[in-house]
């Protein structure tokens, strides 16, 4: 990745929340009622496809190993994403997301 998109901001997408995707997710993990506090994702994969087209960034999306995952919410709503690059101590790219900035 190109260290030199950090904090770069992609135009915002529009995902509609109707009921039958929000039950469609969450049969999928058999919950009988409410929102799956993992539903969000379906937001991330509404954006994902700016990213991965986006030369500047310079993502190999074949190299990308999906290790962990946290969700911490803030606020109400996402205004805008930011993707922000950095490295582990193994010296692997990593790019995260914030939602609320």
């Amino acid at each position: 990745m190109n260290p030199a998109a950090a904090g770069k901001t992609y135009r915002a997408t529009t995902l509609t929340v109707d009921p039958q995707r929000v039950a469609a997710f969450r049969e999928v993990f058999d919950e009988s009622e409410g929102v799956p506090a993992t539903f969000v994702t379906v937001a991330e994969f509404a954006v994902m496809p700016q990213i991965v087209a986006d030369p500047e960034l310079g993502l190999d999306f074949s190299r990308v190993l999906h290790g962990n995952q946290e969700y911490e919410y803030r606020c109400r709503r996402a205004r805008h994403w930011r993707f922000d690059a950095g490295s582990d101590r193994s010296g692997c790219s990593a790019a995260t997301r914030s939602s609320c900035s």
